[in-house]
């Protein structure tokens, strides 16, 4: 170490700061004595001495936690947990994946990145840093067929399909979309044909296809129109129709299926999965005049219901 001042003389009440200065010094205390000498024979010396305490730094007990989150979840707080006052930075291995400014976090992508964090010196702590992996799972989503339903000898319309579940700003441009392709042709008899969707890709979403039908019905107004209480099978009731806002539907033998409710438009309105003995009531608020019931048991028997609303 090393002692020094701004002078090199002391005159008479002059102040003078004396400065000690440590470089790699082990932890322990040092001593220094300075003598100031003076130029007045008869004063002859001044001695004093400096003491200069070096502690040992700890290290500080700096932790990280994660939680995986997923493709679509809003921005968040990372929050490392120390023992120490000293300023805590972060970064991101990937800001393609995850972004970090400052302690905020945003999704970009799914994906596995590390985080860092790194922490300043603060007496009695060193700088410390320690790492995290964080996984970003895909999103769902579903792509849905939607239902034709048209009269019999009527063209078969060009076949759609919806999205559901698109996080962010996401549109359709942002997924590679599954082809869609049915057999149904031309009929001048009730028919039920197949719509299938096959294919389809997104980085960011985990996708599910969900097929339909393209249903030929001789009679749009009339056909299969339930009665107030009437059974669509010997297990199923399901009641009232005409209905002003619900139906109900309920179950008195085991009954194993999907029922799906699918608006004048040909978009699905409502999926109920039905596992033996149940109930369930389903409101129709919106403004279609009738809507279409596909019960589908496990057994793959499909059949079709339409729901007169007043």
């Amino acid at each position: 170490y090393v002692v020094t001042s701004a002078v090199s003389t002391v005159a008479v009440d002059e102040v003078v700061t004396f400065t000690v200065s440590l470089t790699g010094a082990a932890a322990g205390t040092y001593e220094e004595t300075v003598t100031i000498s003076s130029d007045d024979a008869d004063e002859g010396t001044f001695s004093f001495t400096i003491i200069a305490v070096v502690e040992e730094l700890e290290l500080p007990n700096l932790t990280l936690a994660l939680t995986d989150k997923v493709y679509g979840d809003p921005v968040f707080e990372l929050g490392a947990n120390s023992d120490s006052e000293g300023v805590i930075n972060y970064t991101s291995s990937n800001s393609d994946i995850l972004s970090v400014i400052g302690t905020t976090a945003t999704i970009k992508a799914s994906g596995s990145v590390t985080i860092t964090a790194t922490q300043e010196a603060f007496p009695p702590y060193t700088g410390a840093q320690v790492t995290a992996d964080l996984v970003i799972d895909k999103a769902p989503l579903t792509i849905r067929a939607n239902i034709v339903v048209v009269k019999v000898n009527s063209e078969i319309p060009e076949l759609t399909m919806s999205l559901e579940g698109l996080v962010y700003d996401d549109t359709a441009s942002d997924i590679e979309l599954p082809t869609i392709s049915s057999t149904a042709v031309v009929s001048a008899s009730s028919a039920v044909y197949p719509i299938v969707l096959s294919g389809g890709s997104a980085d960011n979403y985990e996708i599910t296809l969900v097929n339909s039908s393209v249903v030929i019905k001789s009679n749009l107004d009339g056909t299969n129109v339930l009665g107030a209480e009437d059974s669509l099978n010997e297990e199923l009731v399901f009641y009232p129709n005409p209905t002003h806002d619900q139906i109900s539907l309920q179950t008195e033998k085991p009954f194993t299926g999907t029922i799906q409710v699918i608006d004048m438009s040909g978009r699905l309105y409502a999926t109920h999965r039905w596992v033996e003995t149940t109930d369930v009531n389903i409101s129709l608020p919106h403004s279609s005049n009738f809507y279409l019931l596909k019960v589908e048991e496990d057994n793959n028997s499909v059949r079709f219901y339409k729901v007169l609303k007043q």
